[in-house]
């Protein structure tokens, strides 16, 4: 008889905690989602705000918008969260060395310096181009589509008249840069090639 008590009590106490759970209904499914950022839960996902992404909407697109599970960079910059500017590996003290080839001749290596410029986010300059400080400062573009390649749009280049346009790019290891470039004269032009390092 006891026997047949504790089983009857087991199979009630079963009935009370299924009817116990069935009126606690559905648990929230966002519940236990904390979402970033200003994000919201809906059905235990977060919905994020411009600019932000991930889970929980913990990261966030620096200088661009989330756009179909990448972010989508402003133009000159670049990045997994668009975090860099395309023209930055360039900034820096350079070590030149460079030979012209009208007539061919070979120049001892020298510092040059890329700063950012204030005509764009995708430009930058050069000072002390073919080492001397009395040259003019020569503005550059970097390729939006490539940052590791950049133009010297045609430019002035020095009081008589000279002109200065070329092109360069980074190496596949990102440590050295090449420009080739052309100085046109009244009565000719010089073309040349550096390497930075």
């Amino acid at each position: 008889m006891k026997k047949y008590f504790v089983v009857a009590l087991m199979a009630l106490l079963a009935g009370f905690a299924l009817t116990f759970q069935s009126c606690k209904g559905d648990p929230d499914p966002c519940e236990e989602v904390v979402c970033q950022n200003a994000g919201t839960c809906n059905e235990g996902n977060c919905e994020c705000p411009e600019y932000y992404f991930g889970e929980v909407c913990e990261d966030k697109c620096v200088s661009g918008t989330y756009t179909n599970g990448v972010c989508d960079c402003k133009i000159g910059y670049e990045g997994t969260t668009c975090e860099t500017q395309m023209r930055e590996k360039y900034l820096g003290s350079w070590t030149v060395f460079e030979e012209c080839f009208n007539p061919p001749s070979e120049y001892p290596t020298y510092n040059m310096q890329i700063d950012i410029s204030t005509e764009g986010v995708l430009n930058f300059v050069i000072d002390n181009f073919q080492g001397e400080a009395s040259t003019p400062i020569v503005l550059c573009l970097v390729d939006q589509n490539n940052s590791s390649q950049f133009v010297i749009e045609e430019q002035d280049y020095g009081q008589n008249g000279q002109k200065i346009d070329g092109t360069g790019s980074f190496n596949a290891a990102g440590d050295t840069i090449t420009i080739d470039y052309k100085v046109t004269f009244s009565n000719g032009a010089d073309i040349c090639r550096m390497k930075l390092y």
